[in-house]
């Protein structure tokens, strides 16, 4: 079968490409791929192939990260009231339509990552059933697996991740669609950075997040790691950022084999930790593996530092943290290589103790990165902080939350007051770099 891979464009008040990759697809791509298929990607947040053609002039940082190419759209109704302008971010649709006409696939493969960006997913489907009525649509990924009934009723798929059977799925294309395989990355024209995955899943339930839900912990056997390290290293590719929920979790057994297996191989990459790491498994021997292994951004998961928060109760303490930062700074990182997220707009969080958290971060030497929450259906703190919202999962858009929960005039003041503080941070790095 001829099968073709689809990243839809994102509908938001905000995007940007932060090592930004439908890994899970990639990989689905390959497994198909080593079935017999002929498998094609396209990917709409794929800002650095077709950036002449678009005359797209978004700055892309020494790492890869960037803006995307966008345009101002209409803001639904439902987040009407927030003064932010809502986007369309991602390649233009005649570009997808032309491929769907040359190529004529005979499947289309979809996916989602956050609830509230259904609308892209709907536009392309729509495409879609527009251009090849009679395509086979399949579609995963976390919307699916999160809101079965609302992907469902949207764009009514032939196959559902998290509706339809494995084995079903299997039948139809002779692999199973969670297999380990070598992702797609030669479907890029330009690839600045690739993702790895050392684990699935999350060995920790916290009340915010549905990873444990939507799939069962597990260590991926090591030959796939070392052989994606080894495709991405092929490619020429520098820079590699984790995907993993908790990277440091088991380290001899996991991150510790996977970078000496590499180094035998002479493979060396700048790494990055997007998803962030865990505070207390930061030790001075594991630190220094860190530094060694070539780690040049480090975000670390404090999501408060009030230490009575209900949120971090037995999780994550300010020693911890101040042990883990003096571990880290003795291995030779940098202040300007490690920064602490901070939840913003959480229920469970006030405003004050996330600007307290925001001073204490900076007390440190540290940037605070803030992650502004999320609420996700089925989790404690999800189906807390969306009791009293509508149903449609365009309210749990992080930014459209925040506003309700804190106003928009006090969450862009603790941003520019975040803001000023990092800067003073990078500043003071700098100077002491220069003396």
């Amino acid at each position: 079968m001829k099968i073709l891979l689809v990243n839809p464009p994102i509908y938001d008040f905000a995007a940007y490409d932060f090592w930004l990759k439908p890994y899970g697809l990639l990989r689905l791509g390959g497994a198909l791929k080593n079935a017999g298929h002929c498998v094609k990607l396209f990917d709409f947040a794929d800002k650095d192939s077709f950036r002449e053609e678009l005359r797209f002039k978004g700055k892309t940082d020494n790492y890869g990260r960037g803006k995307l190419p966008h345009k101002i759209i209409q803001t639904p109704p439902v987040l009407t009231g927030i003064k932010r302008k809502y986007k369309r971010y991602g390649l233009p649709s005649e570009h997808f339509e032309k491929v769907l006409n040359e190529w004529q696939p005979d499947a289309v493969f979809l996916t989602c990552t956050m609830t509230y960006w259904y609308p892209g997913l709907q536009e392309v489907a729509q495409i879609v059933r527009k251009i090849l009525p009679s395509a086979y649509i399949a579609l995963g990924g976390q919307y699916s697996a999160i809101l079965p009934e609302h992907a469902q009723n949207l764009i009514s798929p032939d196959f559902l991740y998290g509706r339809d059977s494995p084995e079903q799925f299997q039948q139809k294309f002779g692999c199973l669609p969670d297999q380990d395989a070598l992702p797609l990355w030669r479907e890029y024209r330009k690839l600045p950075y690739g993702v790895i995955r050392l684990t699935e899943g999350c060995p920790f339930e916290c009340s915010y997040c549905a990873v444990r839900k939507i799939v069962r912990y597990r260590v991926r056997p090591l030959d796939f790691p070392v052989a994606e390290a080894q495709e991405l290293h092929s490619l020429g590719v520098k820079d590699v950022a984790f995907y993993d929920d908790a990277l440091l979790f088991d380290f001899d057994r996991v991150l510790l084999l996977f970078l000496t297996e590499i180094s035998k191989r002479g493979i060396s990459f700048r790494f990055h930790t997007p998803n962030s790491l865990h505070i207390r498994f930061i030790t001075r021997e594991i630190a220094q593996a860190l530094k060694k292994a070539n780690f040049v951004s480090l975000f670390l998961s404090l999501e408060t530092a009030g230490e009575n928060s209900p949120l971090t109760k037995g999780k994550v303490t300010r020693k911890q943290l101040e042990s883990a930062v003096l571990f880290l700074i003795d291995a030779g990182f940098a202040p300007q290589e490690i920064s602490v997220y901070l939840l913003l707009g959480h229920p469970l969080i006030p405003l004050e103790e996330v600007r307290s958290s925001i001073d204490y971060i900076h007390s440190l030497g540290l940037r605070s990165h803030l992650a502004e929450f999320s609420p996700i259906p089925g989790t404690p703190d999800g189906d807390l902080a969306l009791k009293s919202f509508p149903s449609d999962p365009l309210v749990q858009n992080k930014t459209f939350y925040s506003s309700v929960a804190l106003t928009e005039e006090k969450l862009n003041q603790i941003k520019l007051f975040t803001k000023r503080l990092n800067a003073s941070v990078t500043r003071r790095s700098q100077t002491q770099k220069l003396e």
